[in-house]
């Protein structure tokens, strides 16, 4: 590549061109640069991606990430519950199975906390989708 472009502008230099070989210099040198900005660029991205599908296999691996599952399962289901519970909503039994996972989640079991939390999610839905609408009138 770089033997092509001397080719050209010693050409290009012979036949009195100097402005014309300027032009074309500066075209290359920014093609190239232009070209390894894109490598790195998608470099970058897919590393992005590398990392994201990391991130999903980390769960499994990482404690400090397990907790903080369930952690935030816990409490999306609590705040699940209080939504329901103020329109009227029974949910004794979505209340025990948060108090479940609170008591998992505070002897570190954060694998069993996110289930039992997940298992009142699903719970608190079901609520949702079977209680009466109220009629409008």
């Amino acid at each position: 590549m770089a033997a092509i472009a001397f080719l050209v502008t010693g050409i290009l230099i012979g036949t009195g061109g100097g402005l014309l070989t300027l032009f074309f210099l500066v075209m290359g040198v920014g093609a190239l640069l232009v070209s390894n900005r894109f490598r790195k660029l998608e470099t970058t991205t897919t590393g992005g991606i590398r990392a994201a599908t990391a991130d999903r296999e980390l769960p499994a691996r990482t404690p400090t990430i397990r907790q903080d599952r369930a952690f935030n399962r816990i409490a999306m289901a609590r705040r699940e519950a209080e939504l329901l519970t103020s329109s009227g909503v029974d949910v004794a039994s979505a209340q025990d199975l948060i108090a479940q996972a609170q008591g998992a989640f505070d002897h570190q079991d954060f694998d069993r906390a996110y289930v039992s939390a997940q298992s009142a999610h699903e719970l608190l839905v079901a609520a949702r989708r079977d209680r009466a609408h109220p009629s409008l009138r």
